[in-house]
């Protein structure tokens, strides 16, 4: 039985074995700092400008093991101590759908008063509300001033469909005042499902049914400005791994968890 057992272990840190986007170690090879070098003072000097309180709140949904998550509210801090501004705290929540990786996260955590982390599907309602509106109601905030959507999308429409990518979009939209965004061009979706179908795994039952495709990143786009009040503010340009990372305004000024 030696032999089966290792062989599931293995496959259990292969890419095609996490079908959420939940790889372990995935900060190993796509460091923090291929993000955070591109958004430099930039988002800082947008975030100051456009949030008129002392207090930032930041949600980055599929944290996984919460690297990037302590390295944001370094960065942020930071600029704020260098620049004399007047944000006195800096708040973080980390969600992420695999248990283990939030474990992780939580043990490592190197500022808990200031970065929380919980395990949930950010795709269920009832969940969601709950876990965020907690945190929220903790630091006296009705909204998030920044929600992070790195590498995430692909994984949300693959997973949940177009109609589930659409939702998503509006959630997210609607309960912050900036989103910073990097959407999977299509071909990362057809890397995924080769990975998962050769290592043996269960491919992705929504991807036949996606019609929103070669132009992902361009509709998601599209579909922030059009139909969920956003509005463009900055294109960061492209990380290594050849995927833009993007800001957006909510300028319809209604906030809502929903």
């Amino acid at each position: 039985m030696a032999a089966p057992n290792n062989y599931k272990m293995a496959k259990l840190f292969q890419p095609g074995a996490a079908p959420f986007g939940n790889f372990i170690n995935y900060y190993s090879f796509n460091p923090p700092e291929n993000r955070l070098q591109l958004l430099t003072d930039s988002l800082f000097n947008t975030l100051t400008n456009g949030i008129h309180s002392n207090k930032i709140s930041v949600l980055d949904i599929g944290c996984n093991a919460g690297d990037l998550t302590v390295e944001l509210y370094k960065s942020l801090t930071q600029r704020s101590e260098v620049k004399h501004q007047s944000i006195a705290d800096v708040v973080m929540f980390g969600c992420d759908i695999d248990s283990i990786l939030i474990q992780r996260a939580t043990e490592d955590n190197p500022y808990p008063d200031q970065i929380t982390y919980r395990s949930f599907n950010i795709m269920e309602g009832a969940t969601r509300v709950m876990h965020l509106k907690a945190f929220l109601d903790s630091h006296q905030k009705e909204r998030f001033d920044l929600v992070c959507c790195f590498s995430l999308t692909m994984w949300i429409h693959l997973n949940n469909g177009d109609d589930g990518l659409l939702k998503f979009l509006d959630v997210v939209s609607s309960m912050t005042k900036f989103l910073l965004i990097e959407p999977h061009p299509w071909k990362c979706y057809r890397s995924a499902e080769r990975r998962v179908t050769k290592l043996g795994c269960q491919g992705f039952e929504m991807l036949p049914h996606i019609k929103i495709r070669n132009d992902v990143d361009v509709q998601i786009k599209k579909y922030l400005t059009e139909n969920c009040g956003m509005t463009l503010v900055k294109d960061f340009g492209a990380t290594t791994w050849k995927r833009s990372i993007q800001l957006f305004e909510n300028t319809s000024l209604k906030y809502i968890l929903k």
